[in-house]
């Protein structure tokens, strides 16, 4: 998942929310708790936060319609791909278990793309938070692929952690 599509998320959450306080603020009016002067006041407040929140929710739709593009030109290039393995295979030049390794690689790389492709459409035609279902949802640290700058983190903290119980704190005066 992108940073554009968690920024999305919350661009369209602080819209949405927004939204809604001018929609209590209209009911407010309605009810006659609320003076014309304090009513026009909170509109204008609101309507100029809700215009922020759209400019940067079209900023990054924008960005990601650029996501969306490199998405689908890597789906295309993994079916070429996969189409010259073919190719290599059927003329000898990859033996059976090279060419299925090639197929196992690129199918693989093509469903990631093709996931990708489609959360960005999602993404791209949602009006609020809602219509992203768990699109732009950072998952908790425990859920987050294991990646060798990870690794080398979890082993430094760990190192010190080790490091810092075995060697005895003096005793403050």
């Amino acid at each position: 998942m992108t940073e554009a599509l968690v920024s999305l998320r919350a661009a369209l959450e602080e819209r949405d929310r927004l939204l809604g306080f001018a929609y209590k603020l209209d009911d407010l009016k309605s009810e006659g708790s609320l003076s014309a002067a304090d009513y026009e006041t909170g509109r204008a407040d609101y309507a100029g936060r809700i215009a922020a929140a759209t400019t940067r929710i079209q900023t990054l739709k924008s960005a990601l319609t650029k996501e969306l593009e490199a998405s689908e030109r890597e789906g295309e290039m993994c079916r070429l791909k996969l189409e010259g393995a073919e190719a290599h295979h059927r003329a000898g030049q990859l033996s059976d278990a090279e060419y299925r390794g090639e197929e196992r690689r690129w199918n693989a790389q093509q469903r990631d793309a093709d996931r990708r492709c489609a959360d960005l459409q999602i993404a791209l035609a949602a009006e609020s938070a809602a219509e992203l279902g768990e699109i732009g949802v950072e998952a908790p640290a425990e859920h987050l692929p294991v990646t060798p700058a990870r690794v080398k983190k979890a082993r430094q903290t760990e190192s010190r952690m080790t490091s810092a119980a075995a060697s005895p704190t003096p005793p403050r005066n």
